[in-house]
């Protein structure tokens, strides 16, 4: 191994550790976001089931689900829960 291929690797070395750690702390950043989300997801669907407050649930439902079904009978269907 020559001098000239000696100092290609290093920067080679240098980027791929950089490219790694980039990865590395995207995949962590990604794993903390989805745990977050589903701990909220499941706060907010425990508040509006223990207060049984369907009317918060209905109000946020997406249209073409309240273009099938209406409000009182979504709210029954809940209660029956």
């Amino acid at each position: 191994m020559g001098k000239k291929s000696r100092s290609l690797i290093t920067p080679v070395i240098g980027i791929v550790a950089v490219v790694l750690v980039v990865i590395v702390t995207g995949l962590l950043r990604k794993s903390r976001l989805d745990e977050s989300s589903q701990a909220l997801a499941i706060s907010v669907t425990e508040s509006i089931f223990v207060d049984e407050d369907f009317n918060v649930l209905v109000d946020s439902s997406h249209s073409s689900l309240l273009e099938q079904y209406t409000a009182e009978n979504l709210i029954l269907t809940m209660g029956s829960v």
